[in-house]
C-alpha cells in the first residue's frame, strides 16, 4: 500500500511537471507568432515585404531598359575659339541610354539639339581639348546641355547615362 501511495505520487508529481513543460511551450510558440506577427506588420508598413520587394526590383530593372547608343549623325564639325594651337574640331558623339523615350525624344529635337551643341562645341579653347580632363569637361559639358534641352522642350527628367566622343580630331 505505501509502495502505490509512492507510485501515485510519483506519477503526479511528472504529470505536474510534463504541464509544465507543455505551458512553457504553449508560451514559446505564442511569443515566436507574436513577434512574427510585428515584423510582417512592420515590412508590410514600409512596402518593402517579401515578394513585393521582389516584383518592385524587377519593376526597376525592366523600366531601366536596354542599353541603347544613340548616334547624333553627321559628325559635328565647327570652328574654335581663336588663339590656340587647332583651329577646327570634328566630333562624333553617341548618347548612351537605356530609356527607348529618351531615343525617341533625341530624334525628334534632332535640329534644335545640334544648333545647342554646336555652340557648346564652338565656345571651346583648343589648348583645353588637347588634356584628357578638358575632353572629360567637353563631355559633361554636352550631357548637360542635353538634358537641359530637353527639360525646356518637356521631356520629363531625361535619362541620358553618358555622352561618349567616337571620334575627335584638332586640326
Amino acid at each position: 500500500m505505501a509502495n502505490a501511495a509512492k507510485d501515485n505520487s510519483a506519477t503526479a508529481a511528472q504529470a505536474g511537471a510534463g504541464g509544465k513543460k507543455k505551458l512553457i511551450l504553449i508560451g514559446v510558440a505564442v511569443l515566436v507568432l507574436l513577434i512574427g506577427a510585428g515584423v510582417a506588420a512592420y515590412l508590410v508598413l514600409l512596402g518593402g515585404a517579401g515578394d513585393d520587394g521582389q516584383a518592385t526590383d524587377e519593376t526597376a530593372a525592366e523600366a531601366a531598359g536596354e542599353p541603347t547608343y544613340h548616334k547624333l549623325d553627321p559628325v559635328f564639325v565647327v570652328n574654335l575659339a581663336p588663339g590656340g594651337r587647332a583651329k577646327m574640331l570634328q566630333v562624333g558623339l553617341q548618347v548612351y541610354t537605356r530609356d527607348p523615350a529618351l531615343v525617341e525624344a533625341l530624334d525628334r529635337h534632332d535640329p534644335m539639339l545640334r544648333h545647342h551643341l554646336f555652340n557648346v562645341l564652338s565656345a571651346q579653347r583648343a589648348d583645353d581639348l588637347f588634356e584628357r580632363a578638358g575632353r572629360e569637361r567637353l563631355q559633361h559639358a554636352l550631357e548637360d546641355e542635353i538634358r537641359q534641352k530637353l527639360e525646356e522642350v518637356g521631356v520629363r527628367e531625361p535619362r541620358i547615362d553618358a555622352v561618349y566622343f567616337t571620334q575627335f580630331v584638332l586640326q
